[in-house]
C-alpha cells in the first residue's frame, strides 16, 4: 500500500503526469471557492501522499501516517458530498 501511495503521490508532483490531477484541481477549486490555486493544491496532495507512502514503507511514524490517512478520508468524504457541484466531461444523455 505504501508503494502505491508513493508512486501516485510522486506523479502528482510533476505537472501532467498524474492521472487524477484534473480531479484534484476541480475538487480543491470547489472546496476552497477558488481561494487555493489549483497547481499548488495538486503539489500539496502529491507531497502528502508521497510522505504517507514513505511512512508506510519504512514503518516509521506510523501513528502520523494513520492520522494523515484519516485526514485524506475526511477530504474524500467532502469531495463525495460536492461531487455533483463539479462539471463533468462525461457522457451526456440526449
Amino acid at each position: 500500500m505504501g508503494a502505491v501511495f508513493l508512486y501516485f503521490g510522486a506523479l502528482k508532483l510533476f505537472p501532467g503526469l498524474g492521472p487524477a490531477e484534473d480531479l484534484v484541481l476541480r475538487t480543491i477549486d470547489i472546496l476552497t471557492f477558488g481561494v487555493v490555486p489549483g497547481r499548488r493544491a495538486v503539489f500539496f496532495t502529491g507531497a502528502l501522499e508521497s510522505a504517507l507512502g514513505l511512512m508506510l514503507l519504512t514503518g516509521r511514524q506510523l501513528r502520523v501516517a494513520i492520522y494523515l490517512q484519516l485526514a485524506r478520508w475526511r477530504a474524500e468524504a467532502l469531495d463525495g458530498a460536492t461531487a455533483n457541484l463539479a462539471p463533468s466531461d462525461g457522457p451526456k444523455n440526449h
